[in-house]
């Protein structure tokens, strides 16, 4: 084989050494699904501190893939399942739904405020990229083994124990 040829002094002091500032730019995958067809793949990319997005793409070549920003979400609990995630694709591969986050920003000043933080919930219909937003959703599912249903769980109303659910048909788009 080829000897390996030695680096000069000079070259190293090329780099430059990581700040915890550098750190909290970097992004991650995270929640990366699969449809059922494996025709469509969908991650959350997220910086370790800020504000990330949901990229969903087809696996065929040359199709369209589509980002949406989704504020900032919460902090990663470490290795396994905690909650329902916050990315899922239907059994029929036809909708994507996420959980959407206060913006980073909007998020330190409601902490700040003593304020709760509420998320939302976003379906996309995966044929034609069409989005809908649906605010102070506490947890939004696909329906089991009824994927043209999704339900989602709202926010109690302020100052009351009474929260609304919320059933959507998808099969008329």
């Amino acid at each position: 084989g080829t000897p390996a040829t030695p680096v000069s002094a000079g070259a190293r002091t090329t780099l430059r050494e990581l700040d915890p500032a550098d750190v909290a730019f970097w992004k991650n995958i995270r929640n990366a699904t699969t449809s059922f067809d494996g025709k469509w793949f969908a991650y959350v990319l997220a910086p370790n501190e800020g504000d990330a997005e949901v990229v969903i793409r087809p696996t065929a070549e040359g199709g369209k893939e589509w980002r949406f920003p989704i504020g900032e979400p919460p902090a990663a609990a470490g290795f396994g399942a905690v909650g329902e995630p916050p990315l899922s694709l239907s059994g029929d591969g036809k909708w994507a739904l996420f959980t959407t986050y206060p913006k980073s920003i909007e998020a330190k000043k409601l902490r700040n405020d003593k304020k709760p933080l509420q998320n939302g919930a976003v379906l996309v219909n995966l044929a034609t990229g069409e989005k809908r937003d649906v605010e102070k959703v506490r947890r939004a599912l696909f329906a089991g083994e009824r994927p043209s249903w999704v339900v989602m769980h709202r926010y109690n109303a302020e100052g009351t124990n009474a929260a609304e659910m919320i059933l959507a048909d998808l099969r008329n788009g």
